[in-house]
């Protein structure tokens, strides 16, 4: 892994990023060699080893000992690029990484984790934490106490950005917005969302009345993080299990993104300025008309009365 993104940002000229997620599933773990899935605690506990073995191995080289000198001739500076001798309760390394150090010292590490192992994990190796809150007050609180346990593992928490994930469904007035909303949520199925959700969260939502919100608690080993998140989303919302699996499957489970530029541009600012996150991760409801409401009503600020632009009148795009 090490050796596969070092040649990434290297091809990428600096571009590369990993996203630290940890895997969860049975059929996981039996394509990689275990009868069974791991706890919750021993899947981070094997990751944070994980990632201290991959940093040890890009640390193994130094700055500056990539020499490249055909007329000594001379590759590398072998004074610069060290073993790790890393020995560990899951890894056994040696070192060093046969690839050398990255443009960026390491890719930019992404993570999803919601539970309170997960917020430790992401406090102690992430710089952009992706999040669905569905609620403003949820999102300050966790974005709060993310940065709480950054400083705990001696880290600058402005070094990490949260990110909630949006799917802004944006029109000329806030009616069409809302009957746009409502389309494309009656295009999704309810079943159809919450065997998705079902997988993501490990717990089997179909033994629940789908007319009712989620149950706070459940006793079932190992359910924690998102599945509390999404239960409180729906008991203080009064969103149905029916509805949240229409929403899941359209994709949209944070609200109050729906209307006008104006208005969801308002929306954004509110929650950045409440302190409930430091930047959007922007998801696209629907294409190409989608991604077209969303760059030129949203980014480029173009007045909601004018009529939206259609793909036809989209400039060529340039040469990458």
């Amino acid at each position: 892994m090490a050796r596969a993104l070092a040649r990434l940002d290297h091809l990428s000229g600096g571009r590369a990023a990993w996203n630290i997620v940890t895997s969860f599933q049975e059929a996981e773990a039996r394509n990689f060699g275990l009868t069974e899935q791991l706890s919750r605690e021993g899947r981070y506990e094997r990751a944070d080893e994980f990632l201290e073995v991959v940093t040890k191995l890009w640390n193994s080289w130094e700055n500056g000992a990539l020499v490249r000198d055909r007329q000594t001739p001379l590759f590398a500076d072998s004074a610069r690029v060290h073993r790790i001798d890393h020995s560990g309760k899951w890894f056994n390394v040696r070192g060093p990484l046969n690839v050398s150090r990255p443009p960026q010292g390491r890719p930019v590490f992404i993570q999803a984790g919601a539970s309170d192992r997960g917020r430790d994990f992401a406090a102690r190796w992430a710089e952009i934490i992706f999040v669905t809150p569905g609620l403003i007050d949820v999102a300050v609180e966790f974005r709060t106490d993310l940065r709480a346990r950054a400083v705990r593992f001696g880290r600058d928490p402005d070094t990490i950005k949260v990110l909630p994930g949006i799917v802004p469904v944006i029109a000329n007035t806030e009616k069409q917005a809302k009957a746009l909303q409502h389309e494309l949520q009656a295009l999704s199925y309810p079943e159809s969302g919450l065997s998705t959700l079902s997988d993501h969260l490990g717990v089997d939502l179909s033994r629940f009345p789908q007319d009712q919100v989620l149950p706070e608690n459940l006793d079932v080993p190992g359910v924690e993080g998102h599945y509390r998140e999404v239960a409180e989303l729906t008991r203080r919302s009064g969103v149905s299990l029916a509805e949240l699996g229409q929403r899941y499957g359209a994709g949209r489970t944070t609200s109050g993104f729906t209307g006008t530029p104006g208005a969801v541009a308002d929306r954004m600012q509110e929650w950045f300025e409440a302190g409930a996150c430091d930047g959007f991760m922007l998801q696209v409801p629907y294409l190409p008309g989608g991604l077209e409401e969303l760059v030129h009503g949203l980014v480029v600020k173009r007045h909601p009365e004018l009529p939206p632009l259609r793909h036809e009148e989209l400039p060529p795009p340039s040469g990458l």
